[in-house]
């Protein structure tokens, strides 16, 4: 079994690597919404019976890998990255799948008079606030949210944010390490 999509793609750069015939399939169903692989995982892979062990053995050893290296960085080394959506809206990944087997740890700022629009997300979504205020649309609820206050988003609930003051608006967001597809609900 397969846990994440990281883990998929660098298996598959391995098993290509070293020749190994393969196809890597995932249990995603755009249908279903990714329900198989909340029971499931993210996939697996199908090989010849010969080469089954040394694929479990590079699986191990990648599992290994991810789960035993401790990581640290500072924020200043990070990137920012502008949100194609929204307005004055900015991302940081400070651990990705690439560094957390299970989970991404996200940093958005949202500078005053921006937001980020009704969406969905097929993953679900815990946020610390680290400062500011702002006003988060929860499906129905709208609710204020500033410093030290903490959300939980459901996996395909809508929800938005609208900065609240003259205060950048700056928050934590983790997610697990799945495939997320976002839709956007509104225009801008």
């Amino acid at each position: 079994m397969l846990e994440n999509e990281v883990q998929a793609n660098l298996l598959e750069s391995i098993l290509k690597e070293q020749g190994i015939p393969h196809i890597i399939r995932t249990y995603h169903d755009s249908a279903y919404n990714g329900l198989f692989q909340a029971s499931k995982g993210w996939g697996h892979v199908d090989a010849p019976g010969e080469y089954k062990e040394r694929i479990l053995s590079i699986l191990r050893d990648l599992k290994t890998d991810s789960e035993n290296k401790p990581h640290t960085q500072s924020v200043e080394d990070i990137p920012m990255e502008e949100l194609k959506v929204g307005k004055k809206a900015f991302k940081q990944v400070l651990i990705g799948p690439d560094v957390g087997p299970n989970f991404a740890m996200r940093r958005f700022i949202i500078e005053p008079g921006g937001h980020i629009p009704t969406h969905t997300n097929t993953v679900e979504h815990e946020q610390y606030v680290l400062g500011g205020r702002a006003q988060i649309g929860i499906g129905e609820k709208v609710i204020d949210v500033q410093k030290d206050d903490v959300v939980f988003i459901p996996r395909n609930v809508p929800h938005c944010y609208k900065v609240a003051g003259d205060e950048a608006f700056e928050f934590l967001c983790i997610v697990p390490n799945e495939r997320d597809d976002m839709t956007l609900l509104e225009k801008e």
